[in-house]
């Protein structure tokens, strides 16, 4: 994936900030929970530790710092200059003048977002903010190439392919057309999907949950691909994904048919009545 610049919001904001009283404060504040942390572990200069210990450092002088009073006022200006600058971009530039405030606001974070996470990819463990939200597409793909990553799988596919083309085509191939063919014309949301084709490997038969499953890894892909035929590489990109999302589910999402099933499922759904209960008691005697 391109790499992605910063927004100017973004680079203005980070200016801004650390010419603020908070951020002196507060790196004043890591710097010290810091000098006392490589005091308990007896070491002199923080470039001495490799780079996990470093982070590790990092995070548990976040920690102590995290209810002290610097970390409140640091929170609450970077909240006042991101939106005082997103505000300004959306402001000064006249093509967001024309679309809704909230979908320029939400365009903007999500540019920041993107830069952000290709920068610093480890940070993608804060994505859990977002559940629950819908993705645009070019942040969903970032987020899946992030979490789904499998090199073996993607260089097996392109290294038959560049061998023998038909070989990376499924035994079950004419099957697995004629049910995205009957998809195709029987779903509607489907529409959008006729007059692209993809080929995925497969060595038995696929269960009818697991087209649906495909459907999301497909759009993201031909979003970004606006021709009606997809690269050699995207095409290797959504097969390594999907496998990669297919082989890491929990035994729950997996047909009934596995040894584990039963007694995953039973624990899955007590876990989950569990925590209804603590939220809400009356929705268990609906």
């Amino acid at each position: 994936m391109e790499s992605v610049s910063p927004p100017e919001w973004l680079t203005r904001s980070k200016q801004a900030l650390l010419k603020s009283q908070e951020w002196q404060e507060f790196q004043d504040q890591l710097t010290a929970a810091v000098d006392l942390h490589l005091t308990e572990v007896q070491l002199d200069n923080f470039r001495d530790l490799s780079e996990e210990a470093k982070r590790s450092l990092l995070q548990n002088a976040l920690q102590s710092v995290h209810q002290g009073g610097s970390y409140a006022r640091i929170s609450a200006r970077v909240s006042e200059i991101i939106a005082e600058h997103i505000h300004l971009n959306r402001k000064y530039h006249v093509d967001t003048m024309t679309t809704p405030e909230w979908a320029s606001l939400q365009t903007q974070a999500n540019a920041g977002l993107l830069h952000l996470l290709q920068k610093w990819p480890d940070l993608k463990s804060k994505l859990y903010r977002c559940f629950n939200i819908q993705l645009p597409q070019s942040l969903r793909r970032l987020v899946w190439s992030l979490y789904l990553e499998n090199p073996q799988v993607k260089t097996k596919y392109l290294e038959k392919f560049r061998q023998n083309p038909e070989s990376t085509m499924s035994l079950l191939d004419l099957e697995i057309v004629k049910n995205c063919d009957h998809l195709l014309q029987t779903e509607q949301t489907l529409q959008p999907l006729k007059t692209f084709s993809m080929t995925l490997q497969t060595s038995s038969s696929i269960i009818a949950s697991d087209y649906m499953l495909a459907l999301p890894f497909v759009y993201v892909t031909l979003a970004t691909n606006p021709s009606t035929s997809l690269k050699v590489a995207d095409t290797a990109t959504t097969i390594e994904q999907f496998m990669t999302f297919m082989e890491c589910r929990p035994v729950y999402m997996k047909e009934s048919y596995t040894t584990e099933f039963e007694a995953v499922w039973t624990e899955f759904t007590d876990k989950v009545i569990s925590r209804l209960g603590a939220a809400d008691e009356d929705l268990l005697d609906m």
